[in-house]
């Protein structure tokens, strides 16, 4: 991208449409939405459609507990993966606890339960990265617990762009809805390696994503699109 468009990408985030012209998502009007969704950029009326039912599958997925259980039992093998600045909050908030980094996506994700949070989706059409799905910055959205880690207070909003010529290529709304949830897990402070590094599967988030896409019934191990095999890539795209 250029430095005006990167910038201008930055400011965007997951929700409702907005294109040239905003547009607010019909379910951004229904009770029980996670999100106040707009989309951003220029989208044409299928992407539109698949991006309607991604964010249907956000809201039905992000913050389900059953499915963040799922993920939450494979903690035996998963290990935590977070930015400095989630750190730092994290031993702040615990305070005078030892921080629990292990189980903290999950009461990231419970305490966003019930908050309408900001997401804005941006449309990117960049050709020339056939394997770039999404961007997003880290920590955009940061929630402060008690020391019992307990949900305290909430700022900032989702923000994110999506590459639409890699992800026409996977009309899953499932999938799409997948990208989305490992963006917002980047925007709550976590990170990531390199697919074909060992470690990759074995973070918070990746684990997350895949139960969010095996809708609670993911195992280790399991073949999904964002697994890594014998320590090589088996999936669709890569991540930033």
């Amino acid at each position: 991208m250029q430095p005006d468009r990167r910038e201008a990408a930055k400011r965007l985030l997951v929700g409702g449409l907005c294109s040239a012209a905003s547009l607010m998502l019909p379910s951004t009007s229904r009770a029980g939405t996670l999100f106040n969704s707009i989309a951003q950029g220029n989208w044409d009326g299928n992407e539109i459609a698949q991006l309607r039912q991604a964010i249907a599958v956000v809201d039905a997925r992000l913050t389900n507990p059953a499915i963040i259980k799922n993920a939450q039992e494979q903690d035996v093998q998963i290990s935590h993966g977070l930015t400095p600045t989630l750190i730092s909050a994290t031993a702040l908030n615990a305070y005078p606890n030892q921080p629990d980094y292990q189980g903290l996506l999950w009461r990231q994700l419970s305490a966003i339960r019930n908050a309408q949070v900001n997401l804005f989706i941006s449309a990117d059409r960049r050709g020339d990265l056939p394997t770039l799905a999404a961007q997003s910055g880290f920590d955009q959205v940061k929630i402060s617990f008690d020391k019992n880690g307990v949900g305290r207070s909430l700022s900032g909003e989702f923000r994110m762009v999506l590459n639409l010529p890699v992800l026409a290529n996977y009309p899953d709304p499932v999938f799409w809805a997948s990208v989305i949830a490992h963006e917002v897990c980047h925007s709550l402070g976590h990170r990531h390696e390199d697919r074909e590094t060992p470690t990759y599967s074995s973070r918070q988030m990746i684990t997350f994503q895949n139960a969010f896409w095996a809708n609670g019934r993911y195992a280790r191990g399991m073949y999904t699109p964002f697994a890594c095999a014998n320590d090589r890539p088996v999936g669709y795209c890569q991540y930033e």
